[in-house]
This record gives structure tokens, C-alpha cells and sequence, in this order.
């Protein structure tokens, strides 16, 4: 009961008390001499006492001293657990995993044989075939209809995969696969196409089909008898201006299109490269949103006009436009393009007219572009050009037109603009011009600050 006093008394009696109990024992059991022959020891009776509080005390002491080494051990023994249990989970992991892959490579092996075993092959590769006999391909899903299996030999060249399939999520999948379901079930059963006609026949009519409904063309202001079952020549309406299908070449190929102001509300589909003998395309003022798809360069024969202005264009110019090298005008401006203008345009040697105005057109002005020496009208105001006037520009003998102001350009008017003289013409520049730079036949001369 003593020990577990916790009074200053009750801790001085038990430490006084222990002294006597251990000066007793040191007293008791070390003699100071050794016993002689037949003298009896003599040994104090044992304390009942005191030893409990001493053994308590010591007990107490190793208890507390234990406490840590036991809380160590075990915390080594949950981690050694965990360590062993992880092992064996990553084990069976393994073990399924590559039991999945050796019964894949099974399989694989066993079709393989299987297939090189398949007597109904061998006998397909050796027996003779009739020359008049037609082989169909063993990929056309149309195989069991001729006229299907047709159409599907034209077109799949020349359109997206799997564009006569219904379950399309791609706004120009979809109007693929509308365009085929309409050359397919409606306008290949009727006597506008037949297996005399000319597999470009149906390719351009095809194009025009993912134009129109690549262009909402349920919603045309005016429907320019499309997709009607006559030739694409007659695609042109009655209305005085003839727009449509403005002209064909003497075979019946279209090589002027013409839909301006006409409510087109969507992107301009990849197919448009398939009108191959095209020389113009003018869809100006209408909803046309995306950017301009690089196969328009394919156009190979555009010499006229392309004309997408007054659209929500998006996205750069781009460089494969300058394959277009037999093309007198392009009109972009007013769309939402960015970016520069890129050096490939410069290829263009055939422009009169570059209309690039009202954009968001950043960077310089291409240092080159007095290679384009043909042209007579050139404007890329309100944009975000930067940097100096390429001197370049007064290599332009026969422009007339020059609209560069409502951008920010910095440096000097280059003293080769006086060699821009010819009559009538027109330049604004974003910065007072002095009239004695300049011929004194420019009969107009407008100054922009």
C-alpha cells in the first residue's frame, strides 16, 4: 500500500526504507571475514516487509521501460504483414494477366492454322474462272446487289470511311452517309443514272449532295433544283440571276458554282475536291462557319474567283492554298481568320485581286509579296498586321487599289511607292502620306492617321 502513495512523505519513507533494506543486505551477505572451520553463520531472518516494495519498484521500472520496445515491435510486425500480403496480391495479379495473354496468342495461333488449313480456300484459289464472269470484291458490303456494289466501287475511293453507314456522330459524316442514302436509294433508282453513266457523273453529283447537306440545304433561301433528278447542269433554278450550278463544261461537268446570299449555315465539306474541272466557287454572305478545308487546294483548276467572304471562317489560311497558282482573285475578307498571311501565298502569280480585309490577321506583311506582279487590287486593311511596309509592294506596277490602313504598322512609307504610278489609283496607308513620294497622276489619294 505504501508504494502507491504519491505524498513527498510516502516517497522519502519508501527511498529511507530501501537504503536499510539494501545496507542490511550488503551488511548480511558480504562478511567482512570468512568463516572459520565449525563457526556458524549466523543470518539475519529475512524482512517480510520490505523486499515486496523493492520488487514492486523494480517490476514497475522495467514495465515502463518495456512499453516502447513492445509498441516498435509491433508496428514492425503490421508492416512485415502488409509487406507480405502486397507481395501476394501483385503475385495473382500477374499470374491472371499472363495467362490472358498466352490464351490470346492461343487463339490467335489456332485461327491462323485453322485458316491456312481451310480446304474451301484452296480450292477457291485453284479452281479455273470464266473470263466473262464478274468477281466481286471481297470487301464491298453491297456484293449482293449490282447497282449498290457500284456505287460503293465509285465512291469509296473518293469519300470517308465508312460514309455509307447510318450511325455517324461527325456532322460531315452524317451529311456523307445522307448524301449516299439519297445518290443510293433515290436518285440511282430513277433514269438519271444508270450503269452507262460515267463514274465521274457520280462522283460530282455526290460532292454537290454532301454540299448541300453539309450546308443545311433544307434551309437555302433558294434550293437551285439540287438534288433533283435532272442532269447538275440544269441544278441553276429559274430565277433571272441563273445562280446554282452557273455553268458546265461541254460534257456536262459543272465548272462554275455560284450560292451567294443564299443562307448556307454550316461547315464546307472535304468532298468539294471532287468538283475537279471547278474554275470558280462563290459562296459569299452566308453562315459558312469552320475553317477552310486544305483539300480546296486540290481545285487544281480554280482560275477564276474563290470567293468565301462575309462568312464566320475560323482558324489560318492555309499554306496549301498556294497550290492554287492559275487563280486570279481570292476574297476571305470579313471572316474571322487569324494567324499570317503565309509565304506559300506568294506562289499565286496568276492574282489580280487579294481581298483579305476585316480579319484577325497577325504578324508582317510577306517581304515578298511584290512577286505577285500581276496585281491590280490589293487590301488587307483592318487587321492586326504588324511591322514595317515590305519596299517590295512598289514592284506592283499595275495595282490600282491598296488598302493596308486600320492596322499597325510602324516605320517609313518605302520610297519605292513612287514608282506606283499609274492613273486612278487608290492607296491608303495607315500613316499621313507626303505628296511628293507619289507621281502626281494618282488622281485620288486618301490619308489615314
Amino acid at each position: 500500500p505504501i508504494l502507491f502513495k504519491t505524498s513527498k512523505e510516502s516517497c522519502t519513507h519508501i527511498i529511507s526504507i530501501s537504503t536499510m533494506h539494501i545496507m542490511d543486505l550488503v551488511t548480511d551477505e558480504s562478511p567482512s571475514h570468512l568463516p572459520e572451520k565449525g563457526e556458524v553463520v549466523k543470518k539475519h531472518p529475512p524482512n517480510k516487509e520490505e523486499p515486496p516494495i523493492i520488487i514492486a519498484s523494480i517490476a514497475k521500472e522495467k514495465e515502463h521501460q518495456s512499453k516502447p520496445q513492445k509498441t516498435w515491435f509491433r508496428l514492425v510486425v503490421i508492416i512485415f504483414l502488409l509487406f507480405i500480403a502486397l507481395c501476394i496480391f501483385m503475385g495473382l495479379y500477374f499470374t491472371e494477366l499472363n495467362r490472358k495473354v498466352v490464351d490470346d496468342e492461343t487463339a490467335v495461333d489456332s485461327y491462323d492454322a485453322s485458316s491456312k488449313n481451310d480446304p474451301s480456300e484452296d480450292d477457291d484459289e485453284e479452281s479455273p474462272t470464266d473470263g466473262n464472269d464478274t468477281i466481286e470484291e471481297p470487301d464491298n458490303p453491297f456484293h449482293g446487289d449490282s447497282k449498290l456494289a457500284r456505287l460503293y466501287s465509285v465512291l469509296s475511293p473518293v469519300a470517308s470511311p465508312d460514309f455509307y453507314m447510318a450511325n455517324q456522330t461527325v456532322s460531315t459524316s452524317r451529311s456523307e452517309y445522307r448524301a449516299w442514302k439519297w445518290i443510293s436509294e433515290d436518285d440511282f433508282s430513277s433514269d438519271t443514272l444508270d450503269d452507262s453513266t460515267p463514274d465521274w457523273k457520280i462522283v460530282e453529283r455526290y460532292a454537290l449532295a454532301v454540299l448541300y447537306y453539309a450546308t443545311n440545304g433544307e434551309g437555302w433561301t433558294n434550293q437551285y433544283d439540287f438534288l433533283s433528278n435532272s442532269s447538275v447542269c440544269d441544278w441553276r433554278g429559274i430565277s433571272s440571276f441563273r445562280f446554282g450550278v452557273r455553268f458546265c463544261s461541254d460534257e456536262g461537268s459543272v465548272t462554275m458554282l455560284q450560292l451567294p446570299s443564299n443562307n448556307l449555315e454550316g461547315s464546307l465539306p472535304a468532298s468539294l475536291r471532287l468538283l475537279s474541272n471547278l474554275s470558280s466557287l462563290d459562296l459569299p454572305k452566308n453562315l459558312i462557319e469552320g475553317t477552310i478545308p486544305s483539300e480546296v487546294s486540290k481545285l487544281s483548276k480554280l482560275s477564276g474567283r474563290l470567293d468565301l467572304s462575309h462568312n464566320r471562317l475560323l482558324g489560318n489560311i492555309p499554306p496549301s492554298i498556294g497550290d492554287l497558282t492559275n487563280l486570279a482573285q481570292l476574297m476571305l475578307q470579313y471572316n474571322h481568320l487569324d494567324g499570317q498571311i503565309p509565304d506559300e501565298i506568294l506562289a499565286m502569280t496568276s492574282l489580280t485581286s487579294m481581298n483579305l480585309a476585316s480579319n484577325l490577321l497577325a504578324a508582317s506583311i510577306p517581304e515578298h509579296i511584290g512577286r505577285l506582279t500581276l496585281l491590280q487590287d490589293l487590301r488587307l486593311d483592318d487587321n492586326r498586321l504588324t511591322g514595317n511596309l515590305p519596299s517590295s509592294i512598289g514592284l506592283l506596277s499595275r495595282l490600282h487599289k491598296l488598302h493596308l490602313q486600320q492596322n499597325q504598322l510602324s516605320g517609313d512609307i518605302p520610297t519605292s511607292f513612287s514608282n506606283l504610278n499609274n492613273d486612278g489609283k487608290r492607296i491608303r496607308v495607315p500613316c499621313v502620306v507626303l505628296p511628293y513620294i507619289f507621281n502626281t497622276q494618282i488622281l485620288s489619294l486618301y490619308y489615314t492617321l
